[in-house]
């Protein structure tokens, strides 16, 4: 219902801005308004927790590490990696020289639809305004076994916080990786029961929480975890979010360079807007926003398409770009046709949401 709603709102909203152009007088400098409505969505879809047993993989009948059935092969030893800083795999003379180890398997795989903290969405928000905002670089452990809420701002109890490298070649996806080696002190004989991303080394915002199975550490096992996100478009009607914009998003959560929106473009465009669109369809001007502004979750742009511009020509479409010519296409919608002339200007309002 509420979506039906909002497509009405936005109905009342076009046909409102028609009526302010009409009885126009000469000498007169009147608005015609356009309001485009966006709206997009960050999941984090899996967490993925593999170790990797840096004894190798022989099987030992009845060794609490070396004996797990289905995991080790048969031998008549398991052999040991030297590993420079590993008290117990690192003592010269007495660990055999060469990796040993064996791969990466599985410890738990968590699917999940989960939205990331209201904290994050502010903070994406913050940076689609153009104000002062950082992206996750840390992923924290903790013990904390309380489920996970989106009013969170910090895990349950957090004992130990690293930083983390990413993966953006996936579109619309972004995943932040957490590697803790064997030589590790720091972590051995601990028990983590909760995860979570941060964008600092202490403090911080958080981007995203999960309590997990009990992971216990020690000094045989590097341990990997990765955290994935992804971005989907939630905008209505006529309207949406491009892959190229949501990429672009993704780029910035994933440590790229990457730049927020700072034009809007109008267009004599009459084809259906499409998730692929990279350019606005007979784009005839673009012009630098002359407001931008945040609240909360929501940052909204104000453009002024002027009475001497795109005279005579039928605007169909707006849309955003990061860039006064060429750059990335964020976000475009569809609108009945603007008979422009030089007697009013297009004043145009844009929000997005970050859900």
């Amino acid at each position: 219902m509420s979506e039906i709603g909002e497509l009405i709102g936005e109905n009342l909203k076009q046909q409102k801005a028609r009526s302010e152009t009409q009885g126009l007088e000469p000498g007169t400098i009147s608005s015609y308004f356009v309001f485009g409505n966006y709206k997009f969505k960050i999941r984090i879809t899996k967490i993925l927790i593999e170790q990797q047993n840096i004894g190798g993989d022989t099987l030992v009948w009845g060794n609490s590490v070396f004996g797990v059935w289905g995991s080790f092969k048969w031998g008549s030893a398991a052999n040991q990696s030297f590993i420079l800083g590993n008290p117990y795999a690192g003592v010269l003379g007495t660990s055999p020289l060469g990796s040993q180890a064996s791969s990466y398997s599985t410890v738990e795989e968590l699917i999940l639809n989960q939205t990331i903290p209201t904290i994050a969405r502010e903070e994406i928000a913050k940076w689609l305004a153009g104000q002062s905002a950082d992206y996750p670089t840390h992923m924290a452990l903790g013990t904390g076994t309380t489920a996970y809420s989106e009013d969170d701002t910090a895990l349950e109890t957090e004992i130990a916080r690293k930083t983390i490298s990413y993966d953006v070649s996936t579109s619309k996806t972004v995943e932040y990786i957490l590697e803790i080696l064997s030589t590790d002190t720091t972590y051995h004989s601990d028990t983590f029961r909760e995860v979570g991303l941060f964008n600092a080394s202490s403090n911080g915002e958080l981007f995203a929480r999960k309590v997990i199975s009990a992971l216990n550490m020690d000094p045989s096992t590097n341990t990997r975890i990765t955290i994935t996100q992804e971005l989907s478009d939630f905008s209505q009607g006529q309207a949406l979010m491009t892959t190229a914009g949501l990429n672009e998003i993704r780029d910035w959560l994933g440590g790229e360079s990457a730049t927020a929106p700072t034009h809007c473009a109008w267009g004599t465009g009459t084809t259906a807007v499409d998730a692929s669109d990279t350019t606005l369809e007979g784009e005839q001007e673009r012009n630098a926003f002359i407001t931008t502004s945040r609240t909360d979750n929501i940052t909204s742009f104000e453009s002024i398409l002027l009475k001497t511009e795109a005279n005579g020509s039928d605007i169909t479409k707006s849309g955003l770009f990061n860039a006064a010519s060429s750059g990335d296409l964020f976000c475009e919608t569809k609108f009945g046709a603007i008979n422009k002339t030089s007697l009013f200007q297009v004043f145009e309002t844009d929000r997005i949401t970050v859900l």
